[in-house]
């Protein structure tokens, strides 16, 4: 393969790789011919080469109860949901919810690294489906937590429908000068900041 077809098939290979929208029009350009410079290729291979944002991954016990959670109390939509893992989005923001990560992952850690973040025995994996924390343990995985921030267009209703679906207000709504401010925990503990500008 002589220069130039060796060029064109990394362009095509880069053409399949590219996420943007841009990256794949700069490299048709110069696919079709049409003179794209050198230093323009390089800098959007370089941006091919770069990570893009996935999702932002919670642990939760019962996950559909998470993605209704999120669904009716913050207007996600839910793309994905099984009994072990869901997807949801909100504009460009993607949450998942993962049920089997956390055992797996947490498991991983205490047989290689002899890491345990929470003070209980392990079920065997057969068992997985009776696996539930005590309260005491709960309490302990809530210190562990995400927190995710929102702007809401109306705290009061929203902290009503959230409250409806199981969150608990951590400490009092407050009155800042930009609006108001709201910390809640969602069903499984995580940290939501509610702020209404």
């Amino acid at each position: 393969m002589n220069p130039s077809e060796q060029r064109t098939s990394a362009l095509k290979q880069a053409l399949g790789l590219a996420e943007t929208e841009a990256a794949r029009n700069v490299i048709l350009e110069e696919l079709e011919g049409k003179g794209v410079s050198e230093k323009k290729i390089e800098k959007q291979t370089v941006s091919l080469m770069a990570a893009s944002f996935r999702w932002i991954l919670q642990l939760h016990k019962d996950v559909p109860k998470a993605a209704r959670f999120y669904s009716e109390g913050l207007d996600f939509s839910i793309n994905v949901c099984s009994l072990c893992w869901a997807e949801l989005q909100s504009g460009y923001l993607k949450l998942a919810f993962s049920q089997l990560f956390f055992y797996s992952f947490f498991m991983i850690l205490k047989e290689m690294f002899g890491v345990q973040y929470w003070s209980m025995e392990w079920p065997a994996a057969d068992s997985l489906s009776n696996f539930h924390f005590s309260e005491q343990q709960q309490a302990t995985q809530k210190g562990y937590s995400s927190l995710l921030s929102f702007t809401v267009t109306d705290m009061n209703n929203t902290v009503t429908k959230l409250m409806a679906l199981g969150a608990e207000l951590d400490g009092p709504i407050k009155y800042e000068v930009h609006g108001k401010i709201a910390a809640m925990r969602c069903i499984d503990g995580h940290v939501l900041g509610l702020c209404d500008t």
